[in-house]
């Protein structure tokens, strides 16, 4: 295992109700453009990394978009409790909003994405940092600074 990944809030989504069921996948609305093979790609992938950190930005974003797919329940409950085990299992490394802000990618990225990139400048860490992305904008952006990155799905299917 190699380094920690840092992932965005769309994968998060995926990786939180895939582990709820499978199913849910096809039948959350925020996941229109996944699949269960997406999932398992992805759970392949962070597998080969020592741990997954988030960044607070991320989880309230993650929160907003699981609790809005238009699961009914028992189905959101079982999300929900995925999300909260994820949530207490991975590392979470607080980053100020301001830190975000003052990129110049905050008025094309947003919030979320800025302090993302904000967080792979930081030197003063103990495992390097992949971003994982399946936001192409970020991706891109990312790529740009030099930052380990993937661009996901298109980084692993072509390789």
């Amino acid at each position: 295992m190699i380094g920690a990944a840092l992932l965005d809030a769309n994968l998060l989504v995926l990786l939180v109700v895939g582990s709820a069921s499978r199913a849910y996948i096809a039948r959350h609305d925020r996941l229109d453009s996944y699949d269960e093979d997406d999932f398992d790609l992805l759970v392949e992938l962070i597998g080969s990394f020592a741990d997954i950190v988030v960044l607070p930005h991320v989880w309230t974003e993650v929160d907003h978009l699981v609790r809005s797919g238009g699961l009914r329940y028992p189905a959101t409950q079982q999300v929900l409790d995925k999300l909260q085990t994820l949530i207490e299992s991975t590392t979470e490394c607080p980053t100020p909003s301001a830190s975000g802000a003052v990129r110049s990618e905050f008025a094309r990225l947003g919030l979320a994405d800025s302090v993302m990139l904000h967080f792979l400048d930081l030197e003063a860490r103990d495992v390097p940092v992949t971003l994982i992305t399946a936001d192409h904008e970020l991706a891109n952006a990312a790529s740009a600074h030099g930052y380990d990155v993937i661009d996901y799905p298109f980084d692993l299917r072509h390789g």
